[in-house]
């Protein structure tokens, strides 16, 4: 045993003399992260850089494009959906709304309207004026009015707690709720619990 280990110990002394220790090379571009795990490889290329359909290569796109109606009607079942989910909700303000399911319910169908609506808002005003104007026209139907008024309800009279819409997270519904004056929380579970 002790015979082995003299003969293992100049091995490994000789092994590590003639092996280098490279230095890292300079990262190719397309290494997202360098070896240490830094973000050395900051100017590494992102996917929009390299795949032609998101528009890789320069490819120049125009300022005011044509196609933005196209797209809209691509998502006009997302849209469609996101309305019809609240429409089903809307009815008269009383206190069946206070149902703890019932509010889940409706504080779920808020949120996922006001989220499709700022993102789709959000992605036509980078297409362009003619693609901003369209969208904002095709978010002011009678409609989009009614479900704004009916949210409006509900956080005046408390209902609905603004916090629990989370509005700071969607533009159009901060524009709504900001300006209102709660008068009170009206379901008493929620003023025991506001997570409810």
């Amino acid at each position: 045993m002790h015979a082995v280990r003299n003969l293992l110990a100049p091995a490994l002394v000789l092994a590590m003399a003639l092996i280098t220790f490279e230095q890292q090379a300079p990262l190719d571009p397309d290494q997202p992260l360098a070896a240490d795990g830094s973000l050395v490889a900051g100017r590494a290329r992102t996917i929009f850089q390299f795949d032609p359909l998101l528009g890789a290569f320069d490819e120049v796109r125009p300022a005011d494009p044509d196609d933005f109606e196209e797209y809209f009607a691509i998502e006009s079942n997302w849209v469609d959906r996101s309305r019809d989910g609240i429409v089903d909700l809307i009815e008269p303000i009383g206190p069946a709304l206070c149902g703890r399911e019932r509010r889940k319910r409706l504080i779920a169908a808020i949120r996922t309207y006001y989220d499709t609506r700022s993102r789709q808002k959000a992605s036509f005003r980078l297409r362009g004026p003619r693609a901003s104007k369209f969208i904002e026209q095709a978010w002011s139907t009678a409609t989009d009015h009614k479900i704004d008024s009916f949210v409006r309800q509900l956080v005046t009279l408390g209902f609905v707690q603004p916090l629990e819409l989370s509005p700071r997270v969607y533009p159009d519904l901060l524009e709504i709720v900001s300006h209102v004056s709660v008068v009170a929380t009206t379901c008493p579970d929620i003023a025991r619990d506001p997570s409810k």
